[in-house]
């Protein structure tokens, strides 16, 4: 194996990696490829559904999201959906249910309302909610609130809650039916990527590959790899920590209070577990970590040694960054959310404003629960670059691809790996074709 030559060599098998896999393997004729993991199995970091907010998002009820980002969204989202639909929610795939948007209060109403008359034709199982329509579908949202306190939803009742390591699952199996020539190495981290004639040699804990195009589906360690390439050495990682609260009020979908505008994290929402309807989860919280993957001390050294952010540039474009988009008392509050006792408290006051009767009692920090969400700060500009960072080569005839996706990263998995599979057919060139015919039939 170590004297093949793939065509194609993809780093990570999440949910992002498995999807680029079986969009090339179904729809391209790139072959032979090899999938490198580090793990025993596909998608046991930020994919794990302990990990991330288990929705598909797809920007009916998003309402930072503008119109445009909506649609884009909704086209990603329904290609997730199509190919789970197809498979069927047997072994907890994902499961389904209505997605809520709260408004509290006269201003975020009229907000709401302003939305729901623009959205409304783009999205025909929208509707919009009066307090009387939320207490019929989620009366814990109305039990116990101020009858003076004005309160509206957009709900969208085409719903889902995924399980994205078993969507990884399904498509790496489906990847692999194929009977294409794939190589698949797990317990295999990479140590260096680096240009060869005509090709890439990627060095792993056990031995080299050889590549000619490659694909980076490793989150934080996505852009790291890119920049050991020369690729934007000016972009520096921030990882923001999710954790998650089980609640014991279980609500019968998914409830997000109205996003503050122009805020890279999102309020704390309200949903069942995909993995256990029984019980319920609130967040996910937004701290700042200096770890690559949650609770992974060893990739404390990554991030510190590995990323600018040592440096004095790098600290100093993170904090300006950080406080440019995000006000102080949420940083300070999102640090203290973890905390004993005092986070708890604290992180009930603030989820109260969706569930007016949750108490102390009725709320347990998930200790094992809430991965990394990697942002992308740019230290010549000292902004943070909102949504996914994707780096395509463009030097020296380079053939990588880098993707790292924060959320909705997952909901976009299908619609980055058509993306993905199209780039490395044209980087291969002649011979290499994209069945257009049997993606239409498959996707619409």
């Amino acid at each position: 194996m170590l004297e093949k030559m793939y065509k194609a060599i993809i780093v990570g098998i999440g949910v992002s990696g498995a999807a680029s896999l079986y969009m090339l393997t179904r729809y391209t004729n790139v072959v032979p490829i090899a999938v490198i993991e580090k793990y025993d199995g596909p998608a046991k970091v930020n994919s794990d559904p302990k990990n991330n907010a288990q929705t598909l998002h797809r920007g009916a009820t998003e309402t930072n999201y503008s119109l445009e980002k909506a649609l884009l969204q909704k086209e990603a989202g329904d290609m997730v959906a199509r190919y789970i639909e197809s498979k069927g929610p047997a072994g907890g795939l994902f499961r389904r249910l209505h997605i809520m948007a709260l408004a509290v209060g006269r201003a975020k109403v009229a907000r709401l309302r302003e939305r729901y008359e623009v959205f409304k034709n783009y999205y025909p199982k929208l509707r919009f909610l009066d307090r009387e329509g939320i207490a019929k579908i989620e009366p814990i949202v109305v039990d116990g609130r101020r009858a003076n306190e004005e309160i509206a939803a957009l709900v969208s009742e085409d719903g889902i809650a995924v399980n994205y390591q078993k969507l990884a699952e399904c498509l790496l199996q489906d990847a692999l039916d194929s009977k294409k020539d794939i190589g698949v190495f797990f317990k295999t981290e990479v140590k260096r990527v680096s240009r060869e004639a005509g090709h890439y040699s990627v060095e792993t804990s056990w031995g080299n590959l050889r590549g000619e195009s490659i694909i980076f589906t490793s989150g934080p360690y996505s852009l790291v790899f890119a920049q050991t390439l020369g690729y934007c050495t000016d972009l520096e990682i921030l990882s923001v920590a999710g954790s998650f609260y089980f609640s014991r009020k279980v609500p019968n979908g998914k409830i997000y209070p109205m996003q503050r505008e122009g805020m890279p994290f999102a309020e704390h929402h309200l949903d069942p577990d995909v993995t256990d309807p029984s019980r319920a989860r609130f967040g996910p919280t937004a701290k700042i970590v200096p770890e690559m993957e949650r609770r992974k001390p060893k990739t404390f050294f990554d991030y510190v040694l590995r990323t600018p952010v040592h440096t004095p540039r790098g600290v100093c474009a993170i904090v300006r960054a950080v406080l440019a988009k995000v006000p102080l008392d949420f940083v300070i509050k999102n640090a203290i959310y973890d905390m004993p006792v005092v986070g708890k408290w604290l992180f009930l006051k603030s989820a109260r404003k969706t569930v007016p009767l949750l108490r102390y009692s009725d709320l347990t920090l998930g200790k094992e629960l809430g991965g990394v969400r990697p942002q992308i700060v740019n230290m010549k500009t000292k902004r943070l670059e909102m949504g996914e960072a994707r780096i395509v080569g463009d030097k020296n005839g380079d053939k990588i691809i880098a993707n790292t996706t924060p959320s909705p990263g997952a909901s976009s998995s299908m619609k980055n790996g058509e993306r993905d599979a199209r780039q490395i057919v044209e980087f291969l060139g002649e011979g290499f074709w994209f069945d257009e015919e049997k993606f239409r039939k498959d996707f619409g």
